[in-house]
């Protein structure tokens, strides 16, 4: 279950640093290089917190009013992913449980750090950033978003009915239920001058793993079949399959919009009140099946009466991929997904560093 934190970054020099790319940050440890010891029962609660944050929950910039000019409090929301750096051989590998129980200074104090019980936490002792006011304050402990969005410079305020008890709020992360968390993405929205919280965050489901491992595999699966393919001609056969697309849907009377640089769907077509969203597959195949990636998966799932499936197969390219002509169209509308039509061909193995 999604679960919605707000995320404490304790001073406009890191909320800085921080949005600007693409991440959170902390400065907790019982012991700094110098042996300098710090309050240990507050470093204890702020680890312990971090194993309960995961993949895909989602995170509000925060500030307590005291540390921010405007004395407001939320800044940005952004999705929870992954840390960019994978954990490899060359990097370090401990636990929370173990920092937590020796209460001393880091073990490490270069490199990267990941944690094998908070998945989505790790230290980046590579990055030289320090705080302005005290370099031996480094942050170096992160967490990344996907993107933060709605970014407020002057930021929104705390809302009027949000109680969170003072031991809660003392923590770098606390959780808020949904609707709050709505309520504060609603505001950073308008303040931000952004599209709506809804449509932009179904517009960064589409992500760049995703999309190359389905080119990966349609590219070997054409292949098997005797077909010429390659990135390039992929996007040319792509292209070629849109404007077809284009044609088709703009000669019923719709206006038609090309969404799909940073959408999970390629076309947007409206017509008086109706509004439909096209995924466009283009293939030299006889476009019994197409390739799918999860984004377009889940999009398609959840506007199923909205949805269509525009398939333009059996393009012939000529022998120096140069040249593509004809094809053959196919469309589904409404394009309701079968679930038992779907096959699994990839699935993602994490190697235990034990």
């Amino acid at each position: 279950m999604t679960q919605y934190w707000c995320a404490n970054f304790y001073s406009e020099e890191c909320l800085s640093y921080g949005i600007t790319h693409d991440l959170w940050m902390m400065q907790y440890q019982y012991e700094d290089s110098n042996g300098n010891e710090f309050e240990k029962y507050t470093t204890t609660q702020n680890w312990n917190r971090l194993p309960k944050i995961q993949h895909g929950d989602w995170l509000i910039a925060y500030l307590p009013q005291k540390r921010s000019r405007t004395k407001h409090s939320f800044f940005a929301i952004g999705k929870i992913r992954f840390p960019r750096r994978p954990a490899t051989s060359e990097n370090h590998v401990s636990t929370i449980s173990d920092y937590v129980s020796a209460k001393l200074s880091h073990e490490y104090t270069s490199g990267v750090v990941h944690y094998k019980d908070a998945s989505v936490f790790y230290e980046d002792f590579n990055d030289s950033w320090r705080r302005s006011d005290d370099p031996l304050k480094r942050h170096a402990q992160r967490i990344d978003v996907e993107k933060w969005l709605y970014c407020s410079a002057k930021g929104v305020p705390w809302p009027d009915d949000l109680f969170i008890p003072v031991n809660e709020i003392q923590r770098v992360f606390f959780k808020i239920e949904k609707r709050y968390f709505d309520e504060i993405s609603e505001q950073l929205r308008v303040s931000s001058g952004e599209e709506t919280y809804q449509s932009k965050e179904l517009s960064s489901l589409p992500n760049t793993l995703d999309s190359t491992l389905s080119e990966e595999i349609e590219i070997a699966h054409a292949k098997s079949q005797g077909f010429l393919l390659d990135s390039l001609l992929r996007r040319k056969i792509e292209d070629y399959s849109m404007r077809a697309a284009i044609e088709h849907y703009g000669s019923q009377g719709y206006d038609v919009e090309d969404h799909s640089k940073n959408h999970p769907y390629d076309l947007k077509c409206t017509r008086h009140q109706e509004t439909l969203f096209i995924e466009v597959k283009g293939t030299q195949t006889d476009g019994r099946g197409v390739f799918l990636t999860n984004a377009e998966v889940e999009f398609a799932g959840q506007h199923p009466k909205q949805m269509a499936l525009f398939i333009f197969h059996s393009i012939q390219v000529s022998s120096d991929g140069a040249t593509l002509e004809h094809g053959e169209e196919v469309i589904i509308q409404p394009w309701i997904i079968d679930q038992t039509a779907l096959t699994p061909i990839s699935f993602k193995y994490d190697i235990s560093t034990d």
